[in-house]
């Protein structure tokens, strides 16, 4: 009963508008956000464990008995990596219909990792991330410049699916060359830009050298933390730079969990900091 109502509440938020859902999760004491990681938690054990081949066999073989694990810390030392994914396939992971797929870069490995996703779980995923974006402060009057490499990496779609929740200016370049997107870029003069790290030191270094315009907020995500050079793409005046390490599908021991309805990885690993 208890378990029925957290999963009500949650639907409720995630249906509201980014700005009244942030308040309610702000005004919310930790023991009911904490109910609710722990409910959701419990929903992807029980849907792996019922749908998932790789997870079945997974459970049964370490004696995982799911209707007793309520935290993730109890299920050991297991882990699901991007090895897992390379050697059983991603049909092994899947738990329903999926609409569309996604893949790794290549930056990692030259074997490219895929992970299905339904139409459902994207909207899902678009109105979290219109949450956590609202709350670091993006707001319908920007102006936003995507420079995500869109071919076949799940970001774009999920700042895309996030965005049209916040009603804000959005323009996807992708991962054209920096000079290009520079040129480009000035005609809308964007105060929160999207891309990863050597990108955008070389677009701060144009910047340098050229103009520059009010910026707002840079968002830099990559597959492992940043080394020193990258950290110069922040002498660019912004107010805020958020740095986001992601090691989702290559890394070996990730640590966070996720739910998904086509596909599921228990645990992954989204790090972030702001500067």
């Amino acid at each position: 009963m208890l378990t029925n109502i957290i999963e009500q509440i949650e639907r409720m938020v995630l249906h509201m508008e980014p700005h009244r859902s942030v308040r309610f999760l702000n005004l919310s004491p930790p023991w009911a956000i904490e109910a609710m990681q722990r409910a959701r938690f419990q929903r992807t054990l029980r849907l792996a464990a019922k749908r998932s081949s790789f997870y079945r066999e997974q459970f049964r073989r370490r004696g995982i008995e799911v209707r007793r694990i309520e935290h993730p810390s109890e299920l050991g030392d297991f882990y699901t990596t991007g090895e897992d994914l390379r050697a059983h396939g991603a049909e092994a992971f899947l738990t329903g219909h999926a609409d569309t797929a996604f893949e790794t870069t290549g930056t990692t490995s030259p074997i490219p990792k895929r992970v299905f996703f339904s139409q459902r779980e994207l909207t899902e995923m678009g109105r979290t991330s219109a949450i956590g974006l609202y709350h670091l402060g993006i707001r319908a009057e920007d102006r936003v410049l995507s420079a995500y490499d869109c071919s076949f990496w799940v970001s774009p779609a999920v700042l895309r699916m996030g965005l049209q929740y916040l009603n804000c200016f959005h323009v996807e370049a992708g991962k054209i060359a920096p000079q290009d997107f520079y040129d480009r870029a000035r005609e809308y003069k964007p105060n929160v830009i999207f891309g990863e790290p050597s990108w955008l030191v070389r677009l701060s270094e144009l910047a340098r050298e050229q103009s520059t315009w009010p910026m707002k907020l840079r968002f830099i995500s990559a597959m492992a933390r940043l080394n020193r050079s990258a950290r110069s793409a922040q002498s660019v005046s912004a107010r805020t730079v958020i740095t986001a390490t992601i090691s989702s599908f290559s890394s070996r021991r990730p640590r966070l969990m996720r739910k998904g309805t086509a596909s599921l990885s228990i645990r992954h690993s989204c790090e972030m900091s702001c500067h």
